[in-house]
């Protein structure tokens, strides 16, 4: 009979090169964390500071001159949380957004028509690649609707997400779904 034998963890040594590595990518990292934090904490500092400490560059990551007057205008003036308002992320929001990308589908999951395989790259295209926040902005403006609600709600009614998630559906369903029923009387 054999005996049993036991192995413990293996220690691997470290090499100094590795060490130093490990010490490099140690600062790098911290760089990096208080390069990204800095902004956002000096922000926050003058939000809490005077408007005559802000003015004057007193403000550093401690607030100077400490208030909340900037806070308790925001919530009282009633332009940034309406206080008739209903939650933007409701279900019947996310229905209208299916329904207004609804009509959408069908091109796209029709090969034998003309031009389908262009329009389907094309809804795929602005998927990746879309105006950006300047055009949005410009368009918004144009339309009237710069601070309001339906600025935000109106840009994602048709969703090129839904267009596809609906198309891959519907090339799912057997040709006989798709062919109108046929009276027999």
């Amino acid at each position: 009979m054999a005996k049993a034998t036991t192995m413990g963890p293996m220690k691997i040594k470290e090499s100094a090169s590795y060490r130093v590595f490990k010490v490099f990518n140690a600062i790098i990292l911290t760089l990096i964390s208080v390069a990204m934090l800095y902004p956002f904490l000096y922000l926050v500092a003058q939000s809490f500071s005077s408007t005559q400490a802000i003015v004057a560059g007193q403000v550093g990551l401690i607030p100077k001159d400490f208030n909340i007057s900037t806070y308790k205008y925001v919530i009282t003036d009633g332009k940034f949380i309406p206080i008739t308002a209903t939650p933007l992320c409701t279900p019947s929001l996310a229905r209208s957004a299916l329904c207004c990308s609804a009509p959408c589908w069908l091109s796209p999951s029709k090969a034998e028509l003309y031009g389908g395989k262009a329009i389907n790259k094309f809804i795929i295209f602005t998927m990746y690649f879309s105006g950006g926040m300047i055009p949005n902005y410009i368009l918004m403006v144009s339309l009237g609707l710069r601070d309001t609600v339906a600025s935000f709600i109106l840009p994602g009614m048709i969703s090129t997400y839904y267009v596809i998630l609906m198309r891959s559906f519907f090339l799912t369903l057997p040709v006989s779904w798709k062919k109108p029923a046929r009276s027999t009387a």
